[in-house]
């Protein structure tokens, strides 16, 4: 019988190492579980993070992007305006020579008719008194004739 208890005691013994060894392996599959749980939530974790700073990056990006399009879309305004406003002011400044130059044939058909007049007044008087007599003929002859009287006499 003290063999029994003894063997049973052994028994009873071996059964509770057993069932401690099974205990320690469930709690250390069980740590094991938990660790490589936390890791992939960390890895999960991480891609999140990167995608999220991936998306971040693209769009700042796209941003930088369309403000250096903006800027040069109003560098090229600018560009196109100030061309336009120079061509504006050339075309301007040509009309004006334009109508200056046709005032000035004006004025010289003008004095070429009035002087035509005056000599042929001086012709037919043969007498520069009588031709210079008028203020607007005296403005247009030469000083020197202007001021001067004939040597012949009238007809």
């Amino acid at each position: 019988e003290d063999r029994m208890v003894q063997s049973r005691k052994e028994a009873s013994i071996e059964e509770e190492k057993r069932i401690q060894a099974i205990r320690l392996k469930n709690k250390q599959f069980a740590a094991n579980k938990r660790k490589i749980e936390k890791e992939r939530e960390m890895a999960r974790r991480f891609k999140q993070e990167m995608n999220r700073l991936n998306k971040l990056r693209k769009l700042r990006n796209v941003e930088r992007m369309k403000r250096m399009e903006e800027y040069r879309r109003s560098e090229l305004e600018e560009r196109v305006q100030e061309a336009e406003e120079r061509t504006r002011a050339l075309l301007e400044q040509k009309h004006e020579l334009m109508r200056q130059r046709q005032k000035n044939q004006i004025r010289a058909q003008a004095q070429k008719k009035q002087l035509l007049e005056s000599f042929q007044r001086l012709r037919l008087t043969r007498n520069w008194k009588e031709v210079t007599k008028t203020n607007q003929n005296r403005k247009f002859l030469p000083a020197g004739i202007a001021g001067a009287t004939s040597s012949r006499s009238n007809p």
